[in-house]
């Protein structure tokens, strides 16, 4: 489903307008890119399109519904927030426990999403004992057993080498086919692959370059 943003604005309370009278739409199965120098409201901008944060004008819409079921977003973020004495399996098994799944349902999906992000080798291994880049699949794998209509991706490649970095853009790219994703982010690789590239400037955003559907 298409993630819409219509006139949002954001200021902390007697602080300066962060976010101004913006305007994004992504459809579903595209991906859009998020740049801006650090503190300049990339992180903000994500809380409002998940709702984590209420915008102090405008609406933030999930196809024609005002978004307010959380469950239908998911997050990747840079820290990856994964439980370390937990295996790979049972950290991406969350992802559908949170909505209701039974144990077996979770852990038969999260298997499923840990194969299509080549990582179910691991799927015994304590997240603790994985490389970034390993740590930073299962994270997305969990974000796909949620089954999420909007995925939000804040530095999801800021700790990974390049190597790592461009693993993870690919899968990434590729693992929400259903989804509308959006990513924050200040490596170049990650907007040269995303459908559009935005640049948050003065609170609004500036379009870089054309929106495509994943897979196409």
């Amino acid at each position: 489903m298409s993630l819409t943003a219509k006139g949002l604005r954001f200021a902390y309370p007697g602080g300066a307008q962060i976010i101004d009278g913006l305007d994004l739409h992504v459809p579903p199965g595209a991906s859009a890119a998020i740049t801006a120098p650090s503190g300049t409201g990339k992180s903000t901008l994500l809380a409002l399109l998940g709702g984590l944060r209420r915008p102090t004008d405008g609406t933030v819409m999930i196809d024609e519904d005002a978004l307010h079921l959380r469950p239908t977003v998911a997050w990747v973020f840079q820290a990856m927030h994964l439980l370390g004495r937990r295996t790979a399996v049972e950290n991406a098994a969350l992802g559908a426990l949170a909505r209701g799944a039974s144990r077996t349902e979770a852990f038969s999906a999260a298997e499923e999403e840990l194969a299509r992000f080549g990582v179910v080798h691991l799927a015994g291994r304590q997240q603790r004992t994985l490389s970034g880049g390993e740590s930073q699949r299962v994270a997305l794998a969990r974000a796909a057993v949620a089954d999420p209509l909007v995925v939000l991706a804040d530095e999801p490649t800021a700790n990974l080498d390049r190597h790592n970095a461009d693993h993870v853009i690919d899968v990434l790219m590729t693992g929400f086919p259903r989804a509308a994703l959006v990513v924050a982010t200040h490596d170049a690789a990650v907007a040269a692959a995303a459908g559009v590239a935005y640049e948050l400037v003065d609170g609004r955003l500036t379009v870089s370059s054309r929106p495509r559907v994943l897979g196409q």
